[in-house]
């Protein structure tokens, strides 16, 4: 994936190195989505915006007697009628299909990190479950793991999107 400006590259390893790589992709993926949301907004606006030019053209003519109404101009103008119909018909199913992937796939709540973890690790297979308890345990002889520990107590509750 093309590298986008705005995002950083960690170099961390095992694990944290995977869960970052991870993140940075989707990070970049996020973004890129983003610029082509607006390129097709751009570009619908440009669509738009033509069709009704002639429109208004065609019918400024008629009003300043410029031209004779006949039947072949107003074909014309049910044509160009027609095709911004089509795009606004486009651009509404666009926005149907967007609402119907977006709509109720977040919910924020607040949740116990601890619990959460705790929860994880009673989950993990054991040879992972003594690894984790001996990096969240309060006996450990590791003032790493007590840093850590102190640290991640004084942070409030992480809101973070609710399972659906």
């Amino acid at each position: 994936m093309t590298r986008l400006p705005g995002v950083a590259r960690h170099e961390a390893t095992g694990e944290l190195g995977v869960l970052a790589a991870t993140f940075d992709e989707m990070a970049e993926r996020l973004q890129a989505h983003e610029q082509t949301r607006r390129n097709l907004t751009a570009d619908l606006a440009h669509e738009l915006r033509t069709p009704l030019t002639l429109l208004q053209g065609s019918c400024e003519e008629l009003i300043d007697g410029n031209v004779q109404p006949d039947l072949a101009r107003f074909v014309d103008l049910h044509d160009d009628i027609l095709r911004m119909r089509n795009l606004v018909d486009d651009l509404a199913t666009l926005a149907d299909d967007d609402a119907a992937t977006t709509e109720g796939t977040t919910s924020h709540q607040p949740i116990d990190l601890a619990a959460t973890a705790s929860i994880a690790a009673d989950r993990s297979p054991p040879t992972q479950r003594s690894a984790l308890d001996s990096m969240t345990s309060p006996r450990s002889s590791s003032s790493s793991a007590r840093s850590t520990q102190r640290r991640a107590a004084s942070f409030p509750p992480s809101t973070t999107p609710a399972p659906r």
